[in-house]
């Protein structure tokens, strides 16, 4: 015996004789480095050398060895480096082979019936009573099928008397009668009888479409009977092309949600004293367009428009200092301070529940409070929404929510009244919504950050402030 030798790539054992499996061998090992591995004599006989050669090494099954000589040098050569050229750890163990699947096998299949295993049924006994006859006394399963007759052609003229009328009614009943007696049972011709009674009877009810022998009409060509469906606008709306039926549609309009419809509505002076209008009342009056309010609710409006208030003595907010310009802060610090305070005996209201702060800094500022408010804070910011709106792309799809910072020293009296004022103008604005120029929804709310601070916190920060220093 030879050594055996083979060089495969895949492999499928069939043997049920252990082998020992010697893995990370070089990719290029031959049959003769594998016998020095195994210092084995090269002419051994009784051994079996398998190499599957893989992408970056190879491995080895080798057959025919004893179980103590597998086992000798698994313990000599497992986990250990060899090749001193290419040093690499060998893995040597016995080969495992994966034991085979197990068919199932198929359930039993029960055993057949009696006659012949088809399942007997009993036939049920139809019974005589009232509820298991039709209307025409027979014990008949259903109606029987209508016998086919020939069609009468198209091109048949109307009957232009009633005798000859009568005479096309005789031919068809007796040509229904006659095909149904012809191999038919005694319920059948009791059917066909009827049904032929009562398209008589129907026809004797409706009138006979008689025409005038003396008209041009039976000169004519007959009309054409239509065999298409009964719902005939859905069958010519069907044939008709996609252009024509989006024409009536009109043409498609990219910008169409940003269109606003005006709501006209004619004023007309009432005539007093029952008097007859004048030639100057007939005439036309001018129209005046009013466009939908866009004052929205806080929370259902996809922009918001938040008014807040604070005070420098307690310092900036931090979206102040921090952010830049963005279409949710797009305008400086409403700065108040310029505008005359309240006298030191009121500091103890605030500019919200007091209406008399409210009058005397208007009166104060000589109605330059209101005017800044009304005039200027609240136009800048309907500019910045409908900025937002038209450049910024922000509605339903991209919500956006502004806010407006109003600051006075404290926090609680100048800066409150001039956002107050504010938010009524902005709403004013919103509500009329001249040349419709707020294409969307927008809710205004007010927040005063500091008035609820008492003056005892404002002594207690300035104590803290002074010992600090």
């Amino acid at each position: 015996g030879e050594w055996e030798f083979q060089s495969v790539t895949n492999t499928k054992r069939g043997s049920n004789q252990k082998r020992l499996y010697i893995g990370n061998l070089p990719r290029d090992i031959s049959k003769e480095e594998i016998l020095e591995l195994l210092q084995q004599p090269h002419e051994s006989s009784g051994y079996t050398i398998e190499i599957v050669r893989l992408k970056q090494n190879s491995r080895a099954f080798v057959g025919g060895l004893e179980p103590e000589q597998g086992e000798s040098l698994i313990s000599s050569l497992d986990q250990t480096e060899q090749f001193e050229q290419h040093p690499r750890t060998l893995a040597v163990q016995w080969e495992q082979v994966k034991p085979k699947k197990q068919q199932r096998q198929a359930p039993p299949k029960p055993a057949p019936r009696r006659g012949g295993g088809k399942q007997q049924y009993s036939k049920q006994r139809k019974g005589k009573g009232k509820n298991n006859t039709n209307p025409f006394g027979s014990n008949t399963k259903s109606w029987s099928k209508p016998t086919e007759s020939a069609e009468i052609p198209n091109d048949t003229p109307p009957p232009a008397s009633l005798e000859e009328a009568s005479e096309r009614i005789e031919s068809i009943v007796s040509s229904e009668l006659s095909s149904a007696n012809n191999g038919a049972t005694e319920d059948e011709a009791l059917s066909s009888l009827l049904a032929a009674t009562a398209a008589v009877s129907l026809v004797a009810e409706g009138g006979f479409n008689v025409v005038d022998p003396s008209s041009s009409v039976i000169n004519q060509e007959p009309l054409e009977t239509s065999k298409s469906s009964t719902n005939d606008s859905f069958s010519f709306d069907s044939k008709q092309p996609l252009s024509s039926l989006l024409a009536e549609y009109g043409d498609f309009d990219p910008n169409w949600q940003k269109q606003q419809v005006p709501i006209t509505a004619t004023m007309q002076p009432e005539e007093e004293g029952g008097e007859a209008p004048t030639a100057v009342d007939n005439e036309p009056q001018p129209q005046s367009t009013k466009y939908e309010s866009r004052l929205g609710i806080h929370g259902k409006a996809p922009l918001h428009v938040d008014f807040c208030t604070f005070g420098y003595h307690y310092g900036v907010p931090a979206e102040v200092r921090s952010k830049g310009w963005s279409h949710s802060q797009p305008l400086t610090v409403m700065d108040c301070r310029e505008f005359p305070t309240i006298p030191s005996h009121l500091a103890w209201q605030d500019g919200v529940s007091s209406g008399l702060v409210k009058r005397l800094l208007v009166e104060l500022s000589h109605g330059k409070l209101r005017t800044f408010a009304t005039q200027t804070v609240a136009p800048q910011v309907a500019t910045a929404l409908v900025e937002a709106a038209n450049v910024g792309g922000y509605g339903y799809a991209q919500p956006l929510s502004m806010v407006v910072h109003v600051a006075s020293d404290y926090g609680k009296h100048r800066s409150v009244v001039a956002a107050e004022l504010a938010a009524a103008g902005l709403r004013k604005l919103l509500r009329a919504n001249e040349n419709g120029k707020f294409q969307y929804p927008i809710s205004v709310g007010t927040r005063h950050r500091d008035i609820a601070k008492t003056a005892a916190g404002t002594r207690k920060k300035r104590k803290d402030d002074d010992d600090d220093d």
